[in-house]
């Protein structure tokens, strides 16, 4: 440290000199005596108009060494001369967009009633943005609001919750950061990343933005939840604020950066909210039409090469496969519902590959079939790579009604084609009885009678239920099929005009559609609903994949051999009570899984995870929950009735029952010492209990612990006095 300048007798001092240093830069300032950390960071503010991501320290004098020292929460100015500076955090350049609640505020900007006919899609917006108000409070991450001059053009919306606002602040001026708001952000040091959301977007929106970029904060725009009047507006707007350093972004793409892992508290919450896709608020036509222009231009010149290479919509193809890159790929995705597209890339194996794609796309083309097919070379066109990353080359991709499936079998044109074709569920036409049985012994069948293709209207829906039914990677797909010879009708005992289900998961359970068969939304609503199992039976390898990678909190497991003489009524009460809840959004996070232990001991090991004795316990039912206890529920009592399995369930979502916890019975002394006496049963009320610290020794046995009572003894009586139980 320089040598001390003392101005002023100790007593009387008001201030003292000091140096503030930023950069190439360095300003002499007058600062008052006992100055702390807080008001000098609010000092470098003033001066060099930056506060975020910076650390500040000061220089202190080792011996002959002089040296930064990072600034402690309690530095206080004294009354010699010190020399400060900031400098910006390493951990700050590298945050590269990354958010986290701890170190995030929302604000919501001018969300009024008098906006609402002028903005477009500004309910569509409002929706949205109530999203993301109510995760803020799931995760208790502070929200600013404003509301721009409010006693004429009124209060926030009554859609948005605000209640848990921190501050509510009216302001004339077009940036939210009035005097109200600074002071919010002054008493939030830690915040370093704002998500902002409001109208409008080329206005208050924007310059908020700049106001807090200049201010050293990183922030986050979220494109589906801001708006203006104009379209035009908006998105140029966007393109200057993302110029200017700011993250264009989504509602979705923010929630799940918050929570960051499914095994998060708050991450079903947070699902909850995101669980139906989001209303379109203006950007998909916007950047459709973007797209779609920027494609024309580019396609204009090289169009001469010849009418042949391109369609009336200025896709280019190339022997029947369309041409795809960074500026027609949204476009044509769009405008194709079906679409297999072949990512390749430099390497010798993308040249052999794409003599099997051209076959492929000649048997589609000679087939008409509704599937495109189109290729892209992703090493080149990386923005592509990065919306639908490729993890290798080459790659058959198909884009199924914004849905994508990868093929992963041999590359070669036969193969891919028979995938494709199960992948589009293109109905199998049945002519004999023994293709229905082959078929029903395989798989799940969705079949549909419509002798003669009549009525036409009923064929063309199951068509085109059959082109748009979504599978689950992790699920057996089910087929569709379709009889249309009468004959073939009689002979099988189908009813014409019928659709149903003959599921295999059940033994070939036949279910009948009983709604109008014309109606895509009741048919689509019925296939989804029967062609998979409400219940999982653990037994049935085909499901393992999906009771693994099942993401619902909650698993509901019958521990019950099929051959038990109650098994009949309790599989039906137990599949009631799986259907029930299915059907309740609120309820939708817990799987029923039915352990069968009558030929199959490999599922016998997992008794041993609850806990269960083969001979006292079977049959019974219990509960586990994904937490980081792995936690698991047993009911008060057996009861294998509806009524007891919904009961038993909804105590353990609602929270009502305790986790079951393996243990020894508490000692009657455990609390008579000073030293307590911990076992499984009383272990987590004590030591979860935020008003005390709890210093620990853990024992495996009672032998273990005598043994360090002599040594533990003689440490806590020398220090702190504490006698042990005996």
């Amino acid at each position: 440290m320089p040598e001390q300048i003392v101005i002023l007798k100790p007593e009387v001092m008001i201030s003292v000199k000091c140096l503030f240093g930023y950069e190439d830069q360095a300003q002499l300032q007058d600062v008052k005596q006992g100055a702390d950390k807080n008001d000098l960071r609010r000092l470098f503010s003033n001066l060099y108009e930056v506060n975020r991501g910076i650390i500040l320290q000061y220089k202190a004098q080792f011996g002959d060494t002089e040296a930064w020292i990072n600034m402690e929460d309690d530095f206080k100015i004294k009354d010699d001369f010190t020399q400060l500076r900031i400098i910006k955090s390493p951990l700050y350049k590298l945050n590269l967009g990354n958010l986290s609640p701890v170190t995030s505020v929302v604000f919501c900007c001018d969300m009024q009633e008098r906006f609402r006919p002028a903005i477009k899609f500004f309910n569509e917006i409002v929706k949205v943005a109530s999203r993301v108000l109510k995760a803020s409070e799931i995760l208790k991450i502070p929200l600013v609001v404003t509301e721009q001059y409010p006693r004429g053009l009124g209060k926030t919306v009554s859609d948005l919750d605000i209640s848990h606002a921190s501050v509510v602040a009216e302001k004339t001026k077009f940036s939210m950061l009035t005097p109200e708001v600074e002071d919010q952000l002054d008493k939030l040091p830690h915040v370093s990343s704002v998500i902002l959301l409001g109208v409008e977007t080329h206005v208050c929106v924007q310059q908020t933005t700049l106001d807090l970029l200049a201010r050293g904060f990183e922030v986050h725009v979220l494109a589906d939840a801001t708006g203006s009047r104009s379209l035009t507006d908006r998105h140029v707007a966007y393109e200057r604020l993302r110029r200017a350093g700011a993250i264009i972004t989504t509602c979705e793409t923010v929630l799940l950066q918050f929570v960051g892992d499914k095994n998060h508290e708050h991450f079903k919450a947070i699902q909850n909210l995101i669980k139906d896709l989001p209303p379109d608020t203006g950007l998909q036509r916007e950047t459709m039409n973007i797209k779609v222009f920027v494609s024309f231009l580019c396609f204009l010149l090289p169009c001469q090469a010849g009418k042949d290479d391109y369609d009336k919509e200025s896709y280019p193809r190339k022997d029947g496969v369309l041409l795809l890159d960074t500026h027609n790929f949204v476009a044509a995705m769009y405008k194709y519902k079906f679409v297999l597209v072949f990512c390749y890339g430099r390497n010798q194996e993308s040249t052999k590959a794409e003599i099997e794609v051209a076959k492929i796309a000649k048997k589609l083309q000679d087939t008409e079939s509704i599937v495109h097919v189109g290729k892209i070379n992703i090493e080149k066109e990386y923005e592509i790579d990065r919306k639908y990353p490729v993890t290798r080359v080459p790659l058959l991709r198909l884009f199924k009604n914004g849905k994508t499936y990868d093929y992963t079998g041999k590359f070669n044109a036969e193969d891919a084609l028979v995938w494709l074709d199960l992948a589009m569920n293109i109905p199998l036409q049945i002519n004999l009885s023994s293709e229905l049985k082959s078929l029903q012994d395989k798989v799940t069948v969705v079949l549909a009678c419509f002798p003669g293709k009549s009525p036409k209207k009923a064929y063309e829906t199951f068509n085109l239920v059959s082109e748009n039914f979504v599978y689950d990677e992790y699920m057996p797909l089910p087929r569709f099929a379709m009889i249309t010879s009468a004959t073939v009708a009689r002979n099988l005992g189908v009813t014409p005009g019928s659709v149903s289900v003959l599921q295999k998961f059940e033994d070939g359970l036949k279910i009948v559609y009983d709604g109008d068969t014309s109606n895509f939304d009741q048919l689509m609503k019925f296939v989804n609903e029967e062609s998979r199992p409400v219940v999982y039976k653990h037994h049935m390898t085909e499901y393992g994949l999906k009771i693994i990678h099942e993401t619902r909190t909650f698993q509901h497991l019958l521990f019950m051999s099929s051959d038990d003489r109650n098994y009949a009524q309790t599989w039906q009460n137990f599949k009631k009570a799986a259907k029930d809840f299915k059907k309740q959004p609120e309820n939708q996070e817990v799987c029923f899984v039915h352990v069968d232990l009558k030929h199959h001991e490999k599922n016998k090991q997992h008794l041993n995870f609850f806990h269960i004795d083969e001979k006292k316990d079977l049959p019974c039912n219990r509960i586990t929950k994904v937490d980081s206890y792995h936690s698991r529920f047993l009911p008060a009592r057996k009861d294998f009735s509806y009524e007891g399995f919904v009961k038993f369930t909804k105590d353990c979502v609602q929270g009502y029952l305790k986790r079951y916890v393996r243990s020894e019975n508490v000692p009657s002394d455990w609390d008579k010492y000073d030293v307590k006496v911990l076992v499984g049963k009383n272990y987590e009320d004590f030591v979860d209990d935020k008003k005390r610290t709890v210093f620990m020794m853990y024992c495996k046995s009672r032998s273990v612990y005598s043994a360090s009572i002599p040594k533990l003894a003689k440490v806590l009586n020398v220090h702190w006095k504490i006698s042990l139980p005996e």
